[in-house]
């Protein structure tokens, strides 16, 4: 698998998953999806570091910056040198070792729906599947309108409720998980990680 569709595999769900039919939902599931919309409305800043766990059991780490709405940094430590960087509409795709730049819009993304202003379960995303168990909440959900990009396994703590991890399906089928620790939330980001300034003006940043 090449680096940019590792990287990419973590927020894009593959193209050639089956077409999903959205869950019809029990009293308790129900419960727990809006506790977790509860939640995300909440949300105002989030920090943590990562471990990526790709489809052939290769990982990597870093850090992960979220600030809604619309606000994402994944930098991804050596030997990777990848960043994923949200401004406005577009995420951008930064490889600072062959210094390639793509730029995807944020909503083809199912982490995208993290990030929005008012999320919510039914109007941008459609929900999958519901579990709750082992004190966790686990919503698989896929992006309204898009089935055929795929699902996106989101995982929290049940209580209090807190995002831990996220599953996204990669253009074969096969997953992408990524596992958060030491989260923390609600607390003031340098204003600067969310900026990404035009390579072929301002040249190719260095990472790490």
């Amino acid at each position: 698998m090449t680096s940019r569709r590792l990287f990419l595999s973590t927020v894009l769900a593959g193209l050639a998953v089956p077409v999903l039919a959205e869950a019809a939902l029990t009293a308790a599931e129900q419960a727990a999806v809006d506790s977790v919309t509860r939640w995300m409305r909440g949300l105002k800043t989030l920090t943590a570091t990562f471990v990526q766990i790709a489809p052939d059991g290769a990982f990597t780490t870093g850090r992960l910056w979220i600030q809604r709405p619309g606000q994402m940094r994944m930098q991804y430590d050596p030997p990777a040198d990848i960043l994923l960087v949200t401004t406005d509409w577009r995420l951008v795709f930064y490889d600072a070792k062959v210094k390639q730049v793509n730029y995807i819009p944020v909503g083809e993304t199912p982490i995208g729906f993290l990030l929005s202003e008012n999320p919510d379960f039914g109007k941008e995303v459609l929900i999958r599947k519901v579990r709750v168990a082992g004190g966790e909440i686990a919503i698989t959900a896929y992006r309204k309108g898009n089935e055929g990009q795929g699902s996106v396994e989101l995982v929290f703590a049940q209580k209090p409720v807190e995002l831990r991890r996220w599953t996204v399906l990669d253009p074969g089928g096969t997953k992408t998980v990524v596992t958060l620790s030491d989260v923390q939330t609600d607390r003031r980001i340098d204003q600067a990680l969310f900026t990404w300034r035009d390579p072929q003006l301002f040249g190719y940043p260095e990472l790490n």
